[in-house]
């Protein structure tokens, strides 16, 4: 008897204890919640379709799957494009220079410049692929540039360099060396 007394009385203060550690606050300073950033002005977007216009006619046409557009910079950052962009001819409707898709293409305050990027695959007609992780466009020059490697199909084989300038105007292709043939 004098056991089931003494296992009753230290089963009642053990769980009694065992409750009072599991609702005791602990001691010292509780953590301080990281602050959350607000971000004024800017607008986040899906499905979006951009056309960058010069004068009465669309210099570009950019569609995305997601966009950010930063009111405070006046720069945009668009996911998966797939883009359309016109030659400088006179007119409304210009024939198509190039067309193509990247992960993403970059919007700046500078209204010539398209810097596309991420596995960027740009079509000149049936005749013309190019291959590079960044590719810039400046509109007004009519000049098409990769800073890194590049790959271009024609009709004639495989080339790849460093890379590549291309003035779409005089249809001129420039390599940086060394140049690959296949």
């Amino acid at each position: 008897m004098k056991r089931l007394l003494f296992f009753i009385a230290f089963m009642t203060l053990g769980t009694s204890a065992l409750i009072e550690l599991l609702v005791i606050e602990p001691v010292g300073r509780a953590p301080v919640p990281l602050p959350t950033q607000q971000v004024a002005n800017v607008l986040n977007m899906n499905d979006v379709t951009v056309h960058q216009l010069m004068g009465d006619r669309t210099r570009w046409e950019l569609r995305a799957r997601r966009a950010t557009y930063n009111e405070n910079t006046n720069t945009g950052l668009l996911e998966q494009v797939r883009f359309l962009v016109y030659e400088a001819a006179p007119g409304a409707q210009a024939p198509i220079a190039f067309s193509g898709e990247s992960g993403a293409a970059f919007l700046t305050t500078q209204p010539d410049n398209l810097v596309l990027q991420g596995a960027v695959v740009l079509h000149r007609g049936d005749d013309l692929e190019i291959r590079s992780e960044r590719i810039e466009f400046d509109a007004a020059r009519q000049v098409l540039t990769a800073p890194g490697p590049v790959r271009v199909r024609t009709p004639q084989g495989v080339q790849e360099g460093t890379a590549l300038r291309y003035d779409l105007a005089g249809d001129h292709l420039e390599f940086a060396s060394p140049l690959f043939y296949q």
